[in-house]
Order: C-alpha cells, then structure tokens, then sequence
C-alpha cells in the first residue's frame, strides 16, 4: 500500500507567520487560526483517523490534524514526499506578503520572508522520516 498526497506540505511547521509581523520581527504563527479557518472553510474535511484519536488522547486540537506538520506524525503508509519549498500560495495569500515573489532580492524583506518561509519549509519535509 502506498500513499499520494494531493496537496503537499500544507502548511509546514510554524507557519503562517504573518509578513507585516515578520517584518516587525516577530516569527509568532498563526497556525491554529489557519487550521481552525480552513477546516470550516472546506467542511467536511477528512481528517486523519490516526491524528484524531491522538488528538483526543494528548489533548490537542482535533483540527490540527488538517495541518500536514502534525498530522503527518501518525501516518503509517511509506511515502515518498515532494513539495514546492517556495509556495506562492501560502507565502502571499496564507503570509500576506502580496509583493514576494521569485524576483525578490535576497536582502530585501520580502526576500528575507520567502527565505524563512523555505526555511521552516525545508525543516518540516527534512522531518518526514517515514
């Protein structure tokens, strides 16, 4: 048995992190926010039976398991993960930076904010050791 994901790493760990605040220097994630949101927008949504049951066991939210970073901890199937580590959707829709894109020069902020979220990008797919 193998398993396909439709849609990636959505969202990685620690994200979103909204780009006004990120240039303000603060990295606070709004990712239960953003579960919360996505889970009602796309109701019902699936979410994983294994995520569930742990959710309800470790006292964690059950529509964190809509967000890859912690459900992907209690896949069982091996999997083969690919992902866009620079995600236009998640950087300027999920991050607010309308003005990130690929032509962003490094050492600009929105530069600085597409790397960082490749960054935390990077780190959750390093993290799939399954």
């Amino acid at each position: 048995v193998s398993g396909f994901p439709v849609e990636g790493l959505f969202l990685p760990e620690g994200f979103p992190v909204l780009y006004p605040e990120f240039v303000l220097g603060i990295r606070k994630s709004m990712d239960s926010v953003t579960s919360e949101y996505l889970v009602n927008l796309f109701s019902p949504t699936f979410l994983h039976p294994g995520c569930v049951a742990a959710a309800k066991l470790q006292k964690f939210k059950i529509k964190k398991c809509w967000d890859v970073s912690v459900m992907f901890k209690f896949i069982k199937t091996p999997m083969f993960v690919m992902t866009n580590l620079f995600d236009k959707l998640m950087v300027q829709d999920l991050g607010l930076c309308t003005g990130c894109s690929e032509g962003a020069k490094p050492g600009s902020q929105e530069g600085r904010f597409v790397r960082f979220f490749g960054g935390l990008m990077q780190k959750t797919a390093n993290d799939f050791h399954l």
